[in-house]
């Protein structure tokens, strides 16, 4: 044979990797923040926003969802919804035993998680939920949690027919997180002043994700998720798991890494409170690397004098929520 079809996969491999951690060039035009006020610095990345919307929902105008409340116990409600063509949503929403209006928090399961493990009435994966959504409905928190499509083979499936109509699985589900907010806003007293987002795992990815675009959530949560993204997506190495070799298909957004890393997306949920929970055993990231991309995003708060809304917790665990850690977050955010 004359062909060596090893060597060009590695060559082609290796010429992409060099263009994509080739990042901060790219950097350079894109991101022009302007540190002098905040209403300066929103102004300088309002087009970035809007870039990152296109990038998840494509130029196509979304089709919105009509929901339905079914009551299933007291204070627990079943929402349902679905769009002209078809498509459905489903969220679990528990009150706290309190006088309204609540602040809300939406909790977004992970991989194989459900809002059923969220809310403790599934103990299946407890090793990393600890039921926290019953955690904060008990703390005086309105809880909503909306079902994202929980397996690999159902996500790469989908995500391939999202892609070829010029839309993402991730954006068209981010985009059903904020109408499932705007139903339960319009339909229950909740306080539109008070609103939060908790996610573990891919719900840390999609509070990522949603509030560059969903200005009413006024902080966030992000457990198990945050990371180096450019090593992450493409480079093995035995200290941390990279989605390259796995089946997580579904993971790779088009265009992500030409300008969006993690702190560039909390970039655009600055000023805005924000923690990053970060387990020491979990095996998704390599610390270092994870303080490193810390670093970055922090370095932008502290540049607007904003450097105390955002916070590293590192935490002894593994691939979980730290409740203790979120609830001390939200009490200094909100008064409950």
């Amino acid at each position: 044979m004359y062909i060596d079809f090893e060597y060009l996969s590695k060559r082609w491999e290796k010429a992409l990797q060099e263009k994509l951690f080739a990042y901060s060039e790219r950097q350079e035009s894109f991101w022009q923040r302007d540190y002098h006020t905040v209403e300066q610095y929103l102004r300088s990345v309002q087009a970035n926003r809007r870039i990152w919307r296109r990038l998840l929902l494509g130029p196509a105008r979304q089709e919105g969802f009509v929901f339905q409340t079914k009551a299933i116990s007291k204070g627990c409600f079943l929402l349902n919804g679905s769009t002209l063509s078809g498509r459905k949503a489903q969220a679990l929403l528990m009150l706290p035993d309190q006088p309204p209006p609540y602040p809300l928090v939406m909790c977004l399961h992970g991989m194989e998680g459900t809002p059923e493990m969220v809310l403790g009435f599934d103990h299946t994966l407890d090793g990393s939920y600890h039921g926290f959504g019953a955690k904060l409905v008990e703390a005086g928190y309105a809880v909503l949690s909306p079902a994202l499509l929980n397996t690999f083979e159902k996500r790469n499936r989908l995500s391939r027919l999202a892609l070829i109509l010029g839309t993402t699985l991730w954006g068209l589900e981010t985009e059903m997180l904020s109408q499932c907010l705007t139903y339960v806003l319009q339909t229950f007293s909740v306080d539109s002043s008070k609103l939060f987002m908790w996610g573990i795992s891919m719900g840390g990815a999609y509070t990522l994700y949603s509030m560059p675009l969903d200005l009413r959530i006024q902080a966030g949560i992000v457990s198990a998720w945050f990371n180096h993204r450019l090593k992450k997506m493409a480079v093995e190495d035995s200290r941390y798991s990279c989605f390259l070799p796995t089946a997580e298909e579904h993971a790779f957004i088009p265009a992500l890494l030409s300008h969006f890393r993690d702190s560039d997306l909390i970039s655009l949920i600055c000023p805005r409170q924000l923690q990053i929970q970060a387990g020491k055993k979990d095996d998704i990231h390599w610390m270092p690397f994870v303080q490193k991309e810390y670093c970055d995003a922090e370095r932008i708060y502290e540049k607007l004098d904003y450097k105390e809304r955002i916070e590293l917790r590192i935490h002894d665990g593994g691939h979980e929520v730290v409740i203790e850690d979120g609830l001390h977050f939200l009490s200094t955010v909100f008064a409950v």
